[in-house]
Parts: C-alpha cells; sequence; structure tokens
C-alpha cells in the first residue's frame, strides 16, 4: 500500500542544523537515491546478544555483502539530519555505501501491531511521495529500481543557498508536526524529468502546476519544451472530484495552466 502525495520543490534548502522559524528539518533518503547510491544492498539477520558481530546475510541484491566491512557505521555528519524507518530489529534491509557507511536500515518481518504509529508502519519513502506502509511495498520498489536502466542526470538550475539535490515536502506531508519539516533527498535525471512532462501534458489542473514548477528548476530543453507547448494547454480537468460551483470550469483550468506555463517559459527565456 502507498500514499500519494503532492510534492513541491524548493529552489533552495537550509541547513538542517538549524532552526527554521522555530521548525527542525530532517533530509529522508528515498528509495530512489539509495538504491542509486548504494554500493551493497542486502538483507541481514542480526543477533540480540551480539549487536556488533557479522550477521547472517539472507539475501544480497546488490553488489557483494562479503566485501563489507562489519560493523557498520553511521556517514559522516553533513550538517543535516535524517529521517528513517524503525531499523533495530533482528531482520534488516541494509543499504551499505563505501566499505561501511550504513545509509539506511529498514525493520523487517515485523511483528503485527494493532495500531500502529505512521512511523511505526513506515518502510520508506519514494522520489515523488508516495509512502510505503508494507514491507511489500518496499521490496518491489527496490527491485523494480534495480531491474530498471540507469537514467542519465538532468542538470538543475542552482542557487546560491542549494545545498544539496532535495524537494521540500509540503505541510501535510504525513510526518510533518508542529515541529518539524521535511526534504526528500532525490537525484534529479531523465527519468524525473520525463515523469512531470507526462503530467504536464495529461494530469489535472493542480498535477500541471506541479509539473511546471518543477521541470521550471532544469536546465534541459525537453522540460524547456514541455513548458513552451503548455502555453496552449487544453482540456485541463478541474483538480476536484466534486463541483460545489460553476465559476471554475474547463476554459479557466486551461486559461490557469497556460498562465503559469507562460510566467515560466519567461523566466528561461531571461536566465
Amino acid at each position: 500500500m502507498t500514499t500519494r502525495l503532492l510534492l513541491i520543490t524548493a529552489a533552495c534548502l537550509c541547513s538542517a542544523s538549524t532552526a527554521l522559524a522555530d521548525l527542525n528539518q530532517y533530509l529522508i533518503r528515498t528509495t530512489e537515491w539509495l538504491v542509486e547510491h548504494s554500493r551493497v544492498i542486502c538483507v541481514a539477520e542480526f543477533a540480540d546478544a551480539k549487536p556488533d558481530a557479522v550477521p547472517k546475510i539472507l539475501s544480497t541484491m546488490k553488489g557483494d555483502a562479503k566485501t563489507v566491512n562489519w560493523p557498520l557505521k553511521a556517514p559522516r555528519f553533513d550538517g543535516y539530519y535524517y529521517y528513517g524507518p524503525p531499523a533495530s530489529g533482528m531482520v534488516r534491509l541494509l543499504f551499505i555505501g563505501g566499505q561501511q557507511e550504513l545509509w539506511q536500515a529498514v525493520d523487517l518481518v515485523r511483528q503485527p501491531i494493532g495500531a500502529p504509529t505512521l512511523h511505526e508502519a513506515f518502510y520508506g519513502v519514494d522520489q515523488f511521495g508516495r509512502v510505503h506502509l508494507m514491507e511489500s511495498s518496499l521490496m518491489k520498489s527496490v527491485r523494480a529500481q534495480l531491474a530498471a536502466p540507469r537514467s542519465a542526470p538532468v542538470t538543475r538550475r542552482r542557487s546560491a543557498h542549494f545545498d544539496r539535490s532535495g524537494i521540500e515536502a509540503p505541510p501535510y506531508f504525513p510526518f510533518e508536526n508542529g515541529g518539524e519539516t521535511f526534504v526528500l533527498v532525490v537525484d534529479f535525471n531523465e527519468r524525473r524529468r520525463d515523469h512531470f512532462v507526462k503530467q504536464l501534458s495529461s494530469g489535472d489542473c493542480a498535477e500541471r502546476l506541479h509539473a511546471i514548477n518543477e521541470l521550471a528548476q532544469l536546465e534541459d530543453p525537453s522540460a524547456h519544451a514541455a513548458i513552451n507547448a503548455a502555453q496552449a494547454a487544453s482540456g485541463v480537468e478541474p483538480s476536484y472530484a466534486f463541483r460545489w460551483s460553476d465559476r471554475l470550469d474547463q476554459p479557466q483550468m486551461d486559461a490557469i495552466v497556460r498562465k503559469a506555463a507562460t510566467a515560466a517559459y519567461e523566466k528561461i527565456e531571461e536566465r
């Protein structure tokens, strides 16, 4: 089961080690980023009595677990704080970088909980904000990404304050609360670009506006061409399922998308 969420691109990210309007900011490594950057991905079984002992490798999904230097260590602190799923059980999915850097661990074979919290049910999140709430969902996603061909990188326009490739989660991201905000760590590549090019041509009004915002951040001819074409958008559907008023009819949806595309394209031409 996954929960699909709308994400908004952030032009710049602030360090999680500082408070932003009294909010603590955390980064979440997405499954796509973990699969791409991990040297070894494996399922390991740990013994409770010997937490630092070499675990039993149950399955290796990427790389060679025999080349890992145990015990694993946290990556060198980079000024950011990271949020991850529960990772203290005996059986864990491990994403390992370098020789012994533990990018992320995920508890597998969890004991059933009658009314789990969202954190207890959390297995990971993909680059488009779909939250994995079941082990089968996470494993299916990881396997699919491992089987897919590598996607070429796409240059993203950077600002003086831009520190890391990531997208800011909106206020209603499920882990947001009164004191914490989250940023999803992603790679900007052709697969991500093509996702939003398609969304800009076939999504509803809100989805197309989201796509314009995403594509406008890229220094890429295909992204710019899609925004240019959206200046003549037609047949755009409303973003809501039930109409309570006829004031926002389809022609007005077309106009909203066209206006946003024109504004974005004008800024692109100024660069």
